[in-house]
């Protein structure tokens, strides 16, 4: 049924993820490494139905994109779920933008450990508080893409709710 323009079937839905989903905090490391870790990250009110989504960029002085997205995130101590990536290569420097998830319902910081298989010289990650309690994180959406001609055509799978990614590189304008 469509009244005043807007679908009332769609409509539920988006209002339900857009109200779920709560930035918390984010920072950035300029330091290169192949492993950081942000301390008292800020994850919002603790709450039995709550997941914390990361989203980490990585960056990279070389032409393999796949280095720019972690091989793990652990989110207080419980290991994430990637659940979407994208990379792009130009310039002979990389840049990458994934989305993680991890149940963490208790405490209202933490730390969040992120690794990547190489070395990157700067990481940047965000938290945001998803709470519903019937949420179970998948990597269905693993489509990792590299290249800029393919990320104008990728399709991204959904992941039960609505998340925009976005990443930059701002030293080399590489933009995801």
């Amino acid at each position: 049924e469509v009244l005043d323009g807007w679908s009332t079937a769609l409509e539920q839905p988006y209002q339900e993820a857009i109200t779920d989903i709560r930035f918390a905090d984010f920072d950035i490391d300029v330091d290169s490494a192949s492993i950081y870790s942000f301390e008292d990250m800020r994850f919002e009110t603790a709450a039995t139905d709550r997941h914390i989504i990361v989203q980490v960029v990585g960056s990279t002085s070389s032409g393999t994109a796949s280095q720019t997205i972690p091989s793990g995130v652990i989110v207080d101590g419980v290991a994430a779920t990637k659940l979407e990536e994208r990379s792009v290569t130009g310039g002979g420097t990389s840049a990458g933008v994934s989305l993680w998830a991890a149940t963490v319902p208790a405490g209202s910081t933490g730390t969040v450990d992120v690794t990547f298989p190489a070395s990157n010289r700067r990481c940047g990650v965000a938290t945001f508080a998803l709470c519903r309690a019937s949420y179970t994180p998948t990597n269905n959406g693993d489509d990792g893409v590299s290249g800029t001609t393919n990320l104008s055509t990728a399709v991204t799978v959904p992941i039960r709710g609505i998340y925009a990614v976005t990443g930059s590189d701002s030293a080399d304008n590489n933009s995801i």
